[in-house]
C-alpha cells in the first residue's frame, strides 16, 4: 500500500514500536487493532503521537460482532470486496482470514482479534492515558478518545 502514496512521508513500521517524534491534532486507528491480542502497545502508540488537545478517532468490533459473524460474511470497501473464512472461536478470541479482491488480484490476512466489553474497552483507554469520548457511529463501531488531562 506505501507504494501507492504521493506526496506524503511514508513509514514502514509495526504500530506497536512507531515512534515519528511528533504529535497530530488526530490520530486514526483503523482496522480494529484495539481489538488485538495486545491491544495495551497499539494505545500506547496512538497516545504516544496525539497532541495533548488531539483526538483520537478509533474502530472496533462490539461485543455484539463476535456473535454473529460467520463464514462468508464481508462486503465491499469501495472496490474492494472482502469476505471472511476460516472463522475459530476460543473463549475471548476469535479469528479468522480475510480475504480481498481487487482488481484481479487477491490477498489474505490472517487476523485474530479480542472480544472486549465496552467497560473492557474504557479501561484499556484509561491505561494507556486516554478516555472514552464517545461514539462517531450508530452501530458504535468507531469510537473517539483523548489524553487524559
Amino acid at each position: 500500500m506505501l507504494a501507492h502514496i504521493r506526496g506524503a512521508t511514508t513509514v514502514h513500521a509495526r504500530i506497536e514500536k512507531l515512534r515519528l517524534g511528533r504529535r497530530f491534532e488526530v490520530v486514526l486507528l483503523a482496522s480494529h487493532l484495539i481489538n488485538g491480542p495486545d491491544n495495551r502497545a497499539v494505545l500506547d502508540s496512538v497516545r504516544r503521537h496525539l497532541a495533548d488537545d488531539g483526538h483520537a478517532v478509533i474502530e472496533w468490533h462490539p461485543p455484539e460482532w463476535f456473535d454473529t459473524v460467520q463464514d462468508g460474511a464481508g462486503g465491499a470497501l469501495g472496490e474492494v470486496a472482502v469476505e471472511l473464512s476460516g472463522i475459530a472461536r476460543h473463549d475471548d478470541l476469535f479469528s479468522a482470514t480475510v480475504r480481498y479482491r481487487a482488481r484481479g488480484s487477491v490477498w489474505d490476512q490472517p487476523f485474530t482479534a479480542r472480544r472486549l466489553s465496552q467497560d473492557q474497552l474504557e479501561q484499556g483507554l484509561r491505561a494507556a492515558g486516554l478516555t472514552f469520548g464517545g461514539w462517531c457511529s450508530p452501530d458504535r463501531t468507531w469510537l473517539t478518545a483523548r489524553k487524559v488531562a
